[in-house]
Protein backbone atom coordinates (compact mmCIF):
# COMPACT_ATOMS: atom_id res chain seq x y z
CA UNK A 1 0.00 0.00 0.00
CA UNK A 2 3.00 2.63 1.25
CA UNK A 3 4.56 0.97 -1.86
CA UNK A 4 1.61 2.32 -4.45
CA UNK A 5 1.33 5.34 -2.84
CA UNK A 6 5.16 6.37 -3.55
CA UNK A 7 5.02 4.84 -7.02
CA UNK A 8 2.05 6.92 -7.73
CA UNK A 9 3.58 10.74 -5.99
CA UNK A 10 6.97 9.38 -7.90
CA UNK A 11 5.30 9.13 -11.36
CA UNK A 12 3.61 12.10 -11.36
CA UNK A 13 6.73 14.38 -10.69
CA UNK A 14 8.52 12.33 -13.09
CA UNK A 15 6.01 13.30 -15.13
CA UNK A 16 5.66 16.83 -15.20
CA UNK A 17 9.95 16.99 -14.98
CA UNK A 18 10.06 15.34 -17.69
CA UNK A 19 7.15 17.40 -19.89
CA UNK A 20 9.19 20.23 -18.37
CA UNK A 21 12.29 19.01 -20.18
CA UNK A 22 10.55 18.85 -23.41
CA UNK A 23 10.73 22.83 -23.62
CA UNK A 24 14.68 22.97 -23.93
CA UNK A 25 14.99 20.23 -26.50
CA UNK A 26 12.57 22.10 -28.54
CA UNK A 27 14.54 24.55 -28.69
CA UNK A 28 17.59 22.75 -28.98
CA UNK A 29 16.03 21.10 -32.08
CA UNK A 30 14.58 24.21 -33.44
CA UNK A 31 18.26 25.42 -33.05
CA UNK A 32 19.88 22.43 -34.69
CA UNK A 33 16.92 21.55 -37.25
CA UNK A 34 19.53 18.67 -38.89
CA UNK A 35 21.36 17.51 -36.32
CA UNK A 36 20.13 13.78 -35.66
CA UNK A 37 21.38 14.07 -31.79
CA UNK A 38 18.52 16.96 -31.11
CA UNK A 39 15.56 14.96 -32.92
CA UNK A 40 16.72 11.32 -31.38
CA UNK A 41 16.99 13.67 -27.79
CA UNK A 42 13.45 15.41 -28.50
CA UNK A 43 11.88 12.07 -29.54
CA UNK A 44 12.89 10.11 -26.92
CA UNK A 45 11.77 12.59 -24.39
CA UNK A 46 8.24 12.28 -25.98
CA UNK A 47 7.89 8.99 -26.00
CA UNK A 48 9.19 8.03 -22.30
CA UNK A 49 6.75 10.91 -21.80
CA UNK A 50 4.08 9.40 -23.33
CA UNK A 51 5.25 5.71 -21.62
CA UNK A 52 4.97 7.43 -18.30
CA UNK A 53 1.50 8.57 -18.67
CA UNK A 54 0.26 5.33 -19.84
CA UNK A 55 2.32 3.55 -17.08
CA UNK A 56 0.50 6.17 -14.17
CA UNK A 57 -2.75 5.48 -16.11
CA UNK A 58 -2.91 2.08 -16.32
CA UNK A 59 -1.51 1.68 -12.30
CA UNK A 60 -4.47 4.29 -11.67
CA UNK A 61 -6.88 1.92 -12.93
CA UNK A 62 -6.11 -0.94 -10.90
CA UNK A 63 -8.25 -2.03 -8.30
CA UNK A 64 -5.10 -3.22 -5.94
CA UNK A 65 -2.91 -0.26 -7.02
CA UNK A 66 -5.48 3.02 -7.76
CA UNK A 67 -6.82 3.34 -4.18
CA UNK A 68 -4.06 3.97 -2.28
CA UNK A 69 -2.94 6.88 -4.59
CA UNK A 70 -3.28 10.31 -2.87
CA UNK A 71 -5.96 12.64 -3.00
CA UNK A 72 -4.28 15.70 -4.34
CA UNK A 73 -2.84 13.27 -7.54
CA UNK A 74 -5.03 13.00 -10.80
CA UNK A 75 -7.10 10.18 -10.42
CA UNK A 76 -5.80 10.02 -14.80
CA UNK A 77 -3.26 12.24 -15.90
CA UNK A 78 -5.17 14.68 -17.97
CA UNK A 79 -3.06 14.83 -22.16
CA UNK A 80 -4.55 18.15 -22.56
CA UNK A 81 -3.13 20.04 -19.48
CA UNK A 82 -0.14 21.25 -20.85
CA UNK A 83 1.72 20.35 -17.74
CA UNK A 84 1.29 16.52 -18.51
CA UNK A 85 0.77 16.67 -22.68
CA UNK A 86 4.16 15.31 -23.69
CA UNK A 87 4.29 18.29 -25.70
CA UNK A 88 6.80 21.47 -24.90
CA UNK A 89 4.99 24.61 -23.96
CA UNK A 90 4.45 27.12 -26.37
CA UNK A 91 7.09 30.13 -25.53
Amino acid sequence: RINAQEWFESQYNLILATDQKLNQAAVDLAAHPNDSFYQTNYTGLVNRCIDMVGAYNAEANKVSRGDWRSADLPARINNTDPRTDCKETAR
